[in-house]
């Protein structure tokens, strides 16, 4: 009787876990929202997916981190083996040859860097050395007064980085030893936009990207929107606004809490303005940028940040359907008029 009836009970077993709801694939597991957490782009990025079946999203998020991770081969000046690092380590003023994700990085970055008159520039790599904010051990004290002198004396703007094209091919130029490429300002957000674009032709419809701050959506979180805050910059933790997200857009914030040191009683940060060879003085700690890419709003957040809040509010429109919410150095809260009320 038992040698009968022990073989019914283990179909019977696997039959229940094979049909279960949550346990077959393809299925949705008992909790709708799913988030999965990587070091990537040298920062940590998080995917939050909503309402997606267990296969499709490990499928899915898999191929989305390594999106960026190849982003990440190609745009990272701190991997000596990325397209970045080899055209920073070519010579001077001979054109080089660009891949075509670094091309659509460049032509985005140069456009900003037209319309800001080279207040935001892609190629302030050797001055962001000589601040020591790409160091291992971060900085506590400025550089010497005549070696930012000497840098500014020698960097040639605009005509800095320049792209050419040669027959069916785009290459570019860097003038001078004062130019070298940093995508800090572009190359996250453009990671979380690829990111969005894998998920999407997945088949993912509802989904957040956040990598360190960069936050790229798709659709919702079931009735609700997603609700993603804005720091306080001067209260570590705290918030100054909570907005809800829907559908295909992002929202990047920059500010002078990021990276940061104080010497003498000043706060001197990461986000440089090639016009004074110095950290900005636009008088603001953050700008958050709302738009319909990642890769726009984290350009224009740092070009906000740079040219200060009158000159940033000019830059926006340029770019209809973006808007800004910045928080001044006083603690003052300013926004755009289309930006979204708690």
């Amino acid at each position: 009787m038992k040698k009968t009836l022990l073989p019914v009970l283990v179909i019977l077993l696997l039959a229940w876990l094979v049909l279960r709801p949550g346990l077959r694939e393809g299925s949705l597991s008992s909790n709708p929202q799913r988030s999965t957490t990587r070091l990537v782009m040298g920062s940590l990025a998080t995917i939050t997916t909503w309402n997606v079946p267990d296969a499709l999203e490990r499928r899915a998020v898999a191929e989305a981190f390594a999106a960026m991770e190849e982003v990440d081969r190609q745009l990272s000046r701190h991997r000596p083996d990325s397209e970045v690092s080899r055209i920073n380590q070519a010579p001077r003023n001979e054109a080089q040859a660009l891949p075509p994700t670094l091309l659509e990085v460049l032509q985005a970055g140069l456009a900003l860097s037209e319309a800001t008159s080279g207040r935001f520039h892609l190629g302030l790599e050797p001055l962001i050395r000589l601040w020591g904010f790409s160091a291992e051990t971060p900085p506590t004290q400025p550089p010497p007064a005549e070696t930012v002198a000497a840098w500014k004396q020698a960097w040639p703007g605009l005509d800095g980085l320049r792209l050419v094209r040669e027959g069916e091919t785009t290459r570019i130029i860097l003038a001078n030893d004062r130019v070298g490429l940093d995508l800090g300002g572009i190359g996250q957000g453009y990671g979380a936009d690829r990111a969005a674009a894998v998920l999407r032709e997945a088949g993912v419809v509802n989904a957040l990207i956040d990598v360190s701050g960069d936050v790229r959506v798709l659709g919702s979180k079931g009735e609700f929107p997603w609700r993603v805050g804005i720091q306080n910059p001067r209260q570590p933790g705290g918030t100054v606004a909570v907005v809800g997200l829907r559908g295909d857009t992002a929202l990047v914030t920059s500010g002078d809490y990021e990276q940061f040191y104080l010497y003498n009683s000043r706060r001197y940060h990461h986000i440089l303005d090639p016009l004074t060879g110095e950290p900005a003085q636009s008088q603001l700690a953050s700008v958050s940028i709302l738009a319909p890419q990642a890769m726009l709003a984290d350009a224009l957040s740092t070009a906000f940040f740079v040219v200060g809040a009158q000159a940033g509010q000019e830059l926006l429109r340029r770019f209809p359907g973006v808007e800004a919410l910045w928080v001044t150095t006083n603690g003052v809260i300013g926004a755009t008029g289309g930006f979204p009320q708690p």
